[in-house]
């Protein structure tokens, strides 16, 4: 079998790219801006529309960042709302730290134990409450309980707050799980709050607590650290 020198074969492939016509090895056509990446062309690119959330971040009037001890306190979360109907679907959305309870109207909606596995912090609660609501006057009570917050070193009170768990943001949405729509109810100043000895007797009734018709006008109103997107520290 004949062999050729090393150099012969690019030598063949020069011979073979000069017989092909001009035209196929021309430069590329210019690409007009932002035919392929929008990013060529700046007059195409717009913001990802975004929509900031209104509920607040909510806790009991005169509380600190380091407050009475959460072991041994617990602190009930009260709001008397009212609807003109029953909406087909309802959410409610509970972000809160520890172990959480839950009344609406009167009926038991969640009783959550904090089992101290995953890191401190917060957890999301969705509760589907459609069937719980009444058109007319409505109540809703959240008791927390045994905290699960971290220790930090800042001097922020705000952070303070937050890491150690002393916030609590609620929202009521018309709607299935994870659908947006315009909130029928959130966390704002106007909701009122007490805090209990964990150990006290009796205290609290949660039952009569998220009944429409009890009063708790005797109650302090909350104190809100502002919508929860609203903050450096959240």
């Amino acid at each position: 079998m004949r062999t050729f020198p090393r150099l012969v074969l690019p030598c063949l492939a020069f011979v073979v790219l000069a017989c092909v016509p001009a035209w196929r090895l021309s430069a590329q056509s210019p690409i007009t801006p932002g035919a392929l990446d929008p990013a060529r062309n700046p007059s195409q690119l717009h913001p990802f529309p975004a929509q900031q959330l209104p509920e607040q971040y909510i806790w009991t009037a005169g509380a600190s960042a380091a407050g009475l001890p959460a072991q041994i306190s617990q602190w009930v979360f009260r709001k008397k709302f009212s609807l003109g109907r029953v909406p087909a679907d309802a959410t409610l959305y509970v972000a809160a730290s520890g172990d959480v309870e839950v009344w609406l109207n009167g009926v038991h909606l969640l009783s959550y134990l904090d089992n101290r596995t995953p890191p401190p912090g917060y957890t999301v609660h969705a509760l589907d409450v459609a069937s719980t609501l009444h058109a007319g006057a409505n109540a809703l009570a959240i008791c927390v309980r045994h905290l699960h917050g971290a220790h930090h070193t800042t001097t922020d009170p705000f952070l303070l707050q937050f890491l150690g768990g002393r916030v609590l943001a609620v929202k009521l949405l018309a709607a299935p799980r994870a659908v947006p729509a315009s909130p029928l109810l959130i966390s704002d100043p106007s909701w009122r709050a007490r805090e209990f000895a964990a150990a006290q007797p009796g205290s609290p009734d949660l039952q009569q607590d998220s009944s429409a018709s009890y009063n708790t006008s005797a109650w302090p109103r909350v104190t809100s650290l502002g919508e929860i997107e609203s903050h450096l520290a959240f």
